[in-house]
Parts: structure tokens; C-alpha cells; sequence
């Protein structure tokens, strides 16, 4: 009974100081925000915050492997046969939504912050991509190519093209620009599939 209590109370605390950092970084920058105003805003002691974080960018990089993860349990669950580049796909747009949707503003974590976050969130669906080709070939298809070098590509070209979608002036409607994504991994794997055969 203790257990549950104390994973309820732990659960409770990471919301919080997730709510609360949500809400701070719309205000201002990621590194103006320190331990202390996340701990006031979240109502929890420094010593609790340090139980379960080393510091503020501990947090913010289980903060973001947790929605990789939660997305990707999403998407399994919601589409089990989806293929590669239909998958990557939706991971391209989640990455977006989940920045639109948090109203999390990219200047506050434009500059050399940012590239520490992007090299983590590369890395997570790097592995979360390599994981899903894994599956896929063994309960699916073949994949043609070394499944580590097709999720670096993929990876590393979600994370470029929603950079380039918020900090660079937008020449086209969301829409537009995630059906030239889809439309980029279809081919690709067209001819991957096509160089197999």
C-alpha cells in the first residue's frame, strides 16, 4: 500500500514540474528558468526536485524521451502495419504538433541549448525508429538497407526539416510541408524496395 502511495505521490510530482515547465518556458528563455521558480510554480521542495533530477537539463531530457516514448506507443498501438516512411512520417508530424500544441516557443531555447536538445531528440527517435525498422523487417518485409544507416537518415532529416519549419520563414501551409515529407519517404523507400527486388 506504502508503494502505491509513493508512486502516486512521485507521478504527481513529475506532472508538476512538467505542467509548470511548460508553462515557464513560454515566458522566457530555458536557461533564465532555474530549479528554484520550476519548484515554486510546481509547489514541491528543491530536495524532492533533486531526488529525481541531477539538474534542469536532466529533466528536460527525460521530459523529452517521455514523449517519444509515449508516442511511440501511440502510434504502434494505433497503426501496427504502418510502413517505414508512413511511420516516419507521423513521427515528423507528432514532433511538430507536440511544439505547436505545447505553444512552446522556439526562442526560448534558440541557442546552444537548442543544439543540445535537438542531438537528444535525434537520438531518441534514432533509437525509436531503429527499433520500429527491426520489428518491421523481422515481422513484415526485408529491409534492403543496414536498418542503422536508413534511421540515422530518417532521424536526422525529421529533426532538420521541423527545425526548418519554425526557425526559418514558412514559404508553405503545414499541410504542404508534411505531404512533401511523406511524399520524400515514400520514394525513398520506393526505390529501396525497387534495388531489392
Amino acid at each position: 500500500m506504502e508503494d502505491k502511495k509513493t508512486d502516486l505521490r512521485v507521478l504527481k510530482t513529475r506532472q508538476a514540474l512538467r505542467n509548470s515547465f511548460i508553462d515557464l518556458i513560454r515566458e522566457k528563455t530555458f536557461e533564465s528558468i532555474t530549479v528554484n521558480e520550476l519548484c515554486d510554480k510546481a509547489l514541491i521542495r528543491r530536495a524532492t526536485f533533486y531526488k529525481h533530477y541531477a539538474d534542469k537539463y536532466d529533466f528536460v531530457v527525460e521530459y523529452i524521451r517521455e514523449q517519444i516514448t509515449q508516442f511511440h506507443l501511440e502510434l504502434t498501438e494505433e497503426h501496427p502495419d504502418t510502413t517505414p516512411a508512413a511511420y516516419c512520417t507521423k513521427m515528423f508530424l507528432r514532433f511538430i504538433s507536440f511544439v505547436e500544441q505545447e505553444h512552446i516557443p522556439l526562442k526560448a531555447i534558440e541557442n546552444h541549448l537548442f543544439s543540445i536538445i535537438a542531438s537528444i531528440i535525434t537520438e531518441e527517435i534514432y533509437s525509436d525508429i531503429l527499433n520500429y525498422l527491426e520489428s518491421y523487417a523481422k515481422e513484415q518485409a526485408p529491409v534492403p538497407v543496414d536498418t542503422k544507416i536508413l534511421s540515422s537518415f530518417y532521424s536526422g532529416g525529421i529533426v532538420r526539416l521541423a527545425t526548418d519549419w519554425f526557425m526559418k520563414p514558412q514559404t508553405m501551409n503545414l499541410d504542404d510541408y508534411v505531404a512533401q515529407f511523406q511524399n520524400m519517404a515514400a520514394i525513398f523507400e520506393a526505390g529501396l524496395a525497387a534495388n531489392h527486388s
